[in-house]
């Protein structure tokens, strides 16, 4: 068999039954495009991922054990070992429709067509229905209301979203100085518009996502503190940037984020990324009417 079309790419830390499931709704669900299935296994410690040690389980799906390195390397590692013209990141506690692919592959109909992403519902209430994401006044996300038809939105969910996979690598991959888990679904979008794509939403495919109380593994707001700031420094202007300073101000560990991230590669990503941008931050941010 030739290289398939798609590559999903799904990492997966101390998931329980989940991964089992979201691969065989994946592998389950009609479609006419070929793919691969490649589970990235980020340091679990409840053997979520050994069933795919199976034989039956090796010959469908793809497995790399990347040892705990973070939602942003861990994605990247499964992205590099392919070669797939499509991408698409899935979250391990997803439920796949028929012909998702199918959907999803058309929309790419244009060299400016950057992330396309279905509606997500939540497994427990298939009424509540989220059909991308923008940015909130505090620099959170709120998911946004069903659109008239295909539109575009500011943040694709990092639970689904397709992307070509020469332009991603062309533009660096999700970027792996954000720490853990936190936002790197923002950056990318916030990226990919920034550099002259677009984000889209198509409101007839839609994915069942898991969304659960509490994380499988200890998230810390040191590190998400420390991801909005390198958001913010990678491509804001400096009045934004003096927000996100005033939202990390009160938090007990807040110098030495500041501290950590100055010593960082950001100074030389901040000045790359703004002199190959095509939109400005004030702009896009007016586009979507973004209160931050």
């Amino acid at each position: 068999m030739g290289t398939p079309a798609i590559s999903i790419v799904i990492p997966c830390k101390n998931e329980g039954i989940n991964i089992f499931n979201t691969v065989s709704s994946i592998l389950e669900a009609p479609t006419d495009q070929t793919f691969e299935v490649v589970v990235v296994n980020d340091g679990s410690t409840d053997d979520c991922c050994h069933f795919l040690q199976e034989k039956n389980w090796r010959q469908k799906v793809h497995l790399i054990n990347s040892g705990g390195v973070g939602a942003c390397r861990a994605r990247n590692q499964g992205a590099y070992s392919v070669q797939s013209k499509y991408l698409l990141f899935c979250d391990a506690h997803i439920f796949a429709q028929p012909f998702w692919l199918d959907r999803l592959v058309e929309m790419f109909t244009g060299p400016d067509i950057g992330i396309v992403s279905p509606a997500v519902t939540s497994s427990s209430d298939k009424h509540a229905i989220g059909y991308g994401m923008t940015l909130t006044e505090d620099f959170g996300v709120r998911w946004l209301p069903h659109p008239d038809g295909i539109s575009s939105a500011l943040i694709a969910p990092g639970g689904c979203a397709m992307v070509k996979r020469s332009v991603f690598l062309q533009l660096g991959g999700f970027d792996e100085g954000l720490r853990i888990w936190g936002h790197e679904d923002v950056e990318l979008s916030l990226r990919y518009w920034l550099l002259g794509y677009r984000v889209l939403i198509n409101p007839h495919v839609e994915i069942a996502h898991v969304f659960r109380e509490s994380h499988p593994y200890q998230i810390s707001m040191n590190h998400i503190f420390y991801n909005y700031l390198r958001i913010g420094l990678s491509h804001f202007n400096a009045q934004r940037i003096k927000k996100i300073l005033s939202l990390i101000k009160p938090h007990p560990q807040a110098e030495e984020i500041l501290c950590e991230i100055m010593l960082s590669d950001i100074w030389d990503r901040r000045k790359k990324l703004l002199s190959i941008r095509r939109l400005d931050d004030d702009i896009l941010f007016a586009m979507f009417k973004v209160p931050f």
